[in-house]
């Protein structure tokens, strides 16, 4: 057991108090019980556990570099020297009561706790770095002319676990160096903390643990670097009014934005984009209209509706953006009801938002209610050239389609979601609990780099020659994957709106267009995904393998065009450029998955023939399914450009014909593609008049 050595018999009037010495046993305490002391530098240099102080008066500075500094009731009293002091310590220093009456300010090494009440008289009492706890008081802060000097990087805490007393307290008015900024702030009290006449900017974590008024004195910063949030964990609510900011790497165009507030109306983004212009520049979506989903919503005093998603046009202007809006915080349990009316415009896209003051996992595993929703995310990126148009990336199951979108959803953000198909009209409901929200201080609006970790293709189509976007889809593998369209493992694809961008999509057996489509593990010697893809207008694209990842290495991935008939290994060679006209061409291409090299294309078809070849009008033709599955069969012209389609409305197997009429097409070469499940055969037709 260690020694205690109680000092009582220094009546010390400058000078220095050094405690401790190479002789001093290991774990002693140091009590200076008595008063009254005047050091000039207060040292504890050895292996003291502590040093346990009275009501003394320090003149200079404090230094603790061994265990560490403690205080009696009446702590350490006064800090009034007439030259600038520090506290310098290794470990978190605890006072009692905490006098500053110097003048020339007080500045900290490290965190301080005090446990009843800092008296400010005279001089700034600098955080720095550090944090600064107010463990239990009624009064913990009495204010004269002293101020608390702050930075983005203090922390403030009232109240600790356990320590959650003291009555209602509104911090002085003036208490903080103006303006204040702070890291974190944490509060653990039972009854109301009120900020008064300044305004607090809050670069990092609220955590409320009991009641806090803002007073309207609330601001949660976004830069660059990170945005401001509130911890969703906390016991305690955040009344009064709050502004949230949303840093914009680019101004440029339209984001999809959601409100984190009760209350808030359009017109809290006035000052960020113009409400009067001519052309409309703040939307709601409606899956319900016939036509676009778009509906001008401009009104100022038109309500942002919790967990509702709008888009927002900030003007042409890419350079970086930081917008803000106000109100009283959502908090706890949310709901919206969603719809799916087989419009052909909508096809039961919504248009939702985070409803937070923080991030939200959309992975989380409790706290969504997601009835009826598929379980696929879509976010919106603005164009590069026009702000009128953009395109889409999409995220599910651990999946993106572009390798940046995630399952974190920034603060403020708009995305849509998908109600299920069904017997119409489908009603869908979106709920939303604490549960789901995270502590994400540095996640990007709209999307932020992720790391997949299934096995996948991640191929592109881009127009080769303007410089434009790419457009991804995804090929994943999974156990429990079919090659039908699964609403929990693949994600449909929404069309890009910006024409110099083409759409490229995988088809699912069932003819669903995805921009993320799982398929179970191969355990043939081939596996075929048809490619879809849409073009507005006429060029050369170029398809890219631009991630393949923990695939097996001894499977080929091969990129096939049944038109031009070429089959190209996508590890030996990962593009693969062609020209297109204007259109939509769901069964040209194809991607295989082979265990063996594949020389030529493969015939899966047993019987496939037309005659007569060449024909006029009229020809027949006839195959054979290995499979049941639903049959299309697609004509092409020599370059490419589909002209017709025959599409089976059953699943077939077996021996069929049928007939082909070309009465309404020109002489010349065309080409005719049999899509049946996994199965894709191309031959060529001959039409003369």
């Amino acid at each position: 057991m260690g020694y205690v050595n109680t000092l009582t018999s220094f009546a010390v009037t400058g000078g220095t108090l050094q405690i401790g010495n190479p002789f001093t046993p290991a774990a002693q305490r140091m009590n200076i019980n008595s008063s009254p002391y005047v050091y000039n530098i207060l040292v504890n240099n050895t292996n003291a556990t502590a040093i346990v102080v009275g009501n003394i008066t320090i003149l200079g500075n404090i230094t603790v570099t061994s265990g560490a500094l403690e205080t009696t009731f009446n702590g350490l009293a006064n800090f009034n020297g007439t030259v600038p002091q520090n506290i310098n310590s290794s470990s978190p220093i605890i006072f009692n009561n905490l006098t500053l009456n110097n003048g020339t300010g007080l500045s900290l090494s490290n965190s301080i706790t005090v446990t009843c009440i800092l008296t400010l008289t005279n001089g700034a009492l600098s955080i720095g770095a550090n944090t600064l706890t107010f463990q239990t008081s009624n009064t913990p802060i009495v204010r004269t002319s002293g101020t608390i000097t702050t930075t983005t990087s203090s922390n403030l805490g009232f109240g600790t676990s356990g320590n959650t007393g003291g009555a209602a307290f509104t911090i002085p008015a003036g208490t903080f160096t103006a303006p204040p900024s702070i890291n974190n702030f944490t509060i653990n009290r039972t009854n109301n903390l009120t900020f008064n006449d300044q305004m607090m900017s809050l670069s990092g974590i609220l955590l409320c643990n009991g009641p806090l008024t803002t007073n309207g004195n609330l601001t949660l910063l976004s830069t660059a670097a990170q945005t401001a949030l509130i911890d969703g964990s906390g016991s305690g609510q955040v009344s009064g009014t709050v502004t949230m900011q949303r840093y914009l790497p680019s101004g440029f165009g339209y984001k999809y934005v959601s409100s984190p507030f009760q209350s808030a109306t359009v017109n809290e983004f006035s000052n960020d984009l113009d409400l009067g212009a001519s052309f409309p520049t703040f939307y709601k979506y409606d899956e319900n209209r016939t036509s676009s989903g778009w509906v001008s919503y401009t009104i100022t005093t038109n309500s942002l509706i919790p967990m509702q998603g709008y888009a927002a046009n900030f003007g042409s202007a890419a350079t970086a953006k930081t917008v803000d809006v106000a109100g009283v915080v959502n908090n706890g349990f949310l709901s919206i009801p969603l719809y799916n009316n087989n419009q052909p415009y909508t096809l039961g896209f919504n248009l939702v938002g985070n409803p937070y003051p923080s991030p939200i996992n959309w992975d989380a595993a409790s706290g969504w209610t997601k009835t009826n929703i598929d379980n696929a995310l879509y976010y919106f990126q603005a164009g590069i050239t026009d702000q009128y148009t953009g395109t889409y990336s999409t995220y599910i199951n651990g999946i993106s389609s572009d390798g940046l979108a995630t399952n974190i959803i920034p603060s403020m953000q708009g995305f849509f979601v998908h109600v299920s198909n069904g017997s119409f009209p489908v009603t869908g409901t979106l709920g939303i609990t604490n549960s789901v929200r995270t502590n994400d201080l540095t996640h990007a609006f709209l999307k932020s780099m992720r790391t997949d970790t299934l096995p996948l293709l991640r191929i592109t189509a881009g127009f080769a020659d303007n410089g434009t976007p790419s457009d991804p889809a995804v090929i994943y593998f999974d156990t429990s994957a079919t090659q039908l369209f699964d609403k929990n493992l693949d994600a449909l694809k929404l069309m890009n709106t910006d024409i110099l961008v083409p759409n490229l999509y995988a088809m699912s057996s069932d003819s669903k267009r995805l921009s993320i489509s799982a398929i179970p593990f191969p355990v043939d010697s081939i596996r075929r995904i048809a490619l879809g893809i849409n073009t507005a207008k006429d060029g050369w694209i170029t398809f890219k393998a631009s991630d393949i990842k923990l695939m097996p290495p001894e499977r080929y991935i091969y990129i096939i065009d049944s038109v031009a008939g070429i089959n190209q290994d996508l590890k030996l060679n990962p593009q693969y450029r062609f020209f297109l006209k204007a259109g939509e061409y769901d069964n040209r291409f194809s991607l295989a998955f082979s265990l063996t090299v594949l020389n030529n294309i493969p015939k899966e078809f047993s019987l496939l023939q037309n005659y007569p070849n060449p024909f006029n009008p009229r020809t027949t033709i006839k195959y054979l399914i290995p499979q049941t599955s639903f049959v299309t069969i697609t004509v092409y012209d020599i370059l490419g450009k589909e002209v017709s389609k025959l599409v089976n409305e059953e699943k077939l197997s077996g021996s069929y014909e049928v007939q082909f009429d070309g009465s309404k097409l020109s002489s010349g070469v065309y080409f005719y593609r049999l899509h049946a499940g996994s199965f894709f055969k191309t031959k060529k037709l001959v039409l003369l008049k």
